[in-house]
């Protein structure tokens, strides 16, 4: 392996692949931030009042929005490039962080959901529909700051 002149002069200057990756790890910070600033522009936006009970969703129309769910894929991604061992055949270790993740996960939905049962009584009334909006919209905006200064 031929040494890195550059590298053995500054340790600190990044080799050709990492600046590679952290040019696509700028991009894809700044469309997560851009994507994250237009949920908090349309929530803070958002109409309230009285919201109109839609038809729950099928388990195949679930099944598909998950597919197209821009955070389902980062979730995937960065499970599959960061959490699944390498010194596991491909199924196992697959199969090893599907039921981490979904008992991790299954109590973490369980709470989200009642805390959303919770919050239905609270945002019946359209100014406090308004104020959540608006914190809500509020996050997204530190998150999506707080991802660009990474």
């Amino acid at each position: 392996m031929v040494p890195d002149r550059a590298r053995a002069v500054d340790p600190l200057r990044p080799r050709r692949s990492e600046h590679r990756q952290s040019a696509a790890h700028g991009l894809l910070a700044a469309l997560g931030a851009a994507y994250l600033g237009w949920l908090a522009w349309s929530l803070a936006r958002a109409r309230v009042g009285e919201a109109r009970v839609l038809r729950p969703q099928s388990f195949a129309e679930g099944l598909l929005f998950q597919a197209v769910n821009p955070k389902s894929w980062m979730k995937a991604v960065t499970l599959a490039s960061v959490f699944v061992p390498t010194d596991l055949p491909p199924a196992s270790a697959a199969l090893l962080v599907s039921v981490v993740g979904w008992v991790i996960g299954f109590p973490c939905v369980s709470c989200w959901a009642l805390f959303g049962v919770a919050l239905r009584g609270l945002l019946r009334e359209p100014r406090n529909q308004r104020v959540f909006n608006l914190m809500m919209a509020g996050t997204l905006v530190v998150l999506a700051v707080s991802m660009l200064r990474g």
